[in-house]
């Protein structure tokens, strides 16, 4: 009884592994396989043979987004003091050049300062005198080195204040080096410091604004970005250089080349990465930060093989082409590197070219009869 189980336990392993082994054999068959093919047969199924084209494909990918300012180019000018608005010399919209009156300033805090600066410049010269002369007597041994000491301290002191007078007066728009007794200014001109567009005034005459309030904004419109949003599918097609087409807002016929520079380096939440790319000519007159923009990228494949997509058959999640052969046609594996609805760009694997001709019409057929040969074996 023991000898007839383990008989029918070898034979039971026996037709599994004969199983398995045919569906391997099946799956590595198509790799290397022939199908035999009368002349009748080929004619009857329209074979056609044709040489394979070397060359490449290129292809278009869309990518959405819209039109930025870095925040470099964002400029919001303030008074570091409170104040009253006395005159503004600017409209939104209006385009102002680097030193350009934007607003005038005046008042109370200002006056001050410049009297402040202008005392302590006094103490200053003052204190200075004074160490001098106590040096003087130290060395003549008349005053004690405590008195020195003291008189060195104050001097210090009125120097430190002074240059920091000085510079809370450049912070508001004055030259310290041309202050005199006589020339204290109840106000002054805030300039623009860059070329560029106001984007807003957030003031009016006679307002009284704190210390900071952002009196107006500029835009710096040199270094305009078109700001694209790419997903993970498209990550590997782009780099740096490549050329865009945009088209903006609500004009799809006029179009813009763009340049891309950058390519961001983490996914925010909508699973996308920033693509930066600059316009090649900005238009003022039509194009404005915050518009909606579409940009088509064209992308160019490594050189391969490029065939009709009746030449290209897929068997087992691999691609297969047909060469003749004695008796038949032979299949080929291929690697697909690009794709179009009538055309595949391929390249041969595990061989350095093709063969000199290809089915390019019939590839279908033969390989139902090569499924269907298998099926029967």
């Amino acid at each position: 009884m023991r000898k007839i189980v383990l008989a029918l336990s070898l034979l039971v392993l026996s037709c599994s592994d004969r199983r398995s082994g045919d569906s391997g054999e099946r799956s590595a068959a198509a790799s290397d396989s022939l199908v035999a093919v009368t002349a009748q047969q080929a004619r009857n199924a329209g074979i056609v043979l044709g040489a394979p084209r070397e060359g490449t494909l290129s292809e278009r990918i869309t990518l959405r987004g819209t039109i930025e300012l870095p925040p470099q180019n964002r400029i919001t000018l303030t008074f570091p003091i409170g104040g009253v608005v006395r005159t503004i010399a600017v409209l939104p919209g209006q385009y102002v050049r680097r030193g350009q009156t934007i607003a005038t300033i005046e008042g109370m805090q200002l006056v001050e300062l410049q009297e402040q600066y202008l005392s302590t410049r006094v103490a200053a010269e003052q204190a200075d005198r004074e160490y001098q002369r106590q040096r003087a007597l130290a060395e003549s041994k008349a005053t004690s080195d405590r008195v020195l000491r003291e008189a060195e301290a104050l001097a210090r002191q009125r120097r430190i204040a002074l240059v920091a007078l000085a510079e809370r007066l450049r912070l508001v728009g004055l030259d310290p080096d041309r202050m005199s007794d006589t020339t204290i200014a109840g106000a002054v001109v805030l300039r623009s410091p860059a070329d560029g567009y106001v984007a807003s005034v957030n003031v009016s005459t006679g307002q009284t604004i704190a210390a900071d309030y952002p009196i107006v904004e500029l835009v710096d419109v040199r270094d305009v970005h078109l700001v694209l949003r790419a997903f993970q599918r498209e990550l590997p097609l782009l780099r740096p250089g490549q050329r865009v087409i945009a088209a903006v807002g609500d004009r799809p016929d006029d179009r813009y080349a763009a340049e891309i520079v950058t390519i961001g380096h983490t996914f925010d939440s909508s699973r996308s990465v920033e693509v930066h790319c600059h316009f090649e000519r900005y238009d003022h007159e039509r194009l404005r930060p915050g518009m909606y923009a579409s940009a088509e990228v064209t992308i160019e494949h490594p050189r391969g093989y490029v065939l009709g997509s009746d030449a290209v058959v897929a068997w087992d999640n691999r691609r297969y082409v047909f060469a003749p052969s004695d008796g038949g046609y032979r299949t080929i594996e291929v690697s697909v590197r690009a794709e179009r609805a009538d055309s595949v760009l391929v390249v041969p694997v595990g061989m350095s070219a093709l063969p000199e001709r290809i089915v390019v019409r019939g590839a279908y057929w033969l390989l139902m009869k090569l499924k269907n040969t298998g099926e029967e074996e």
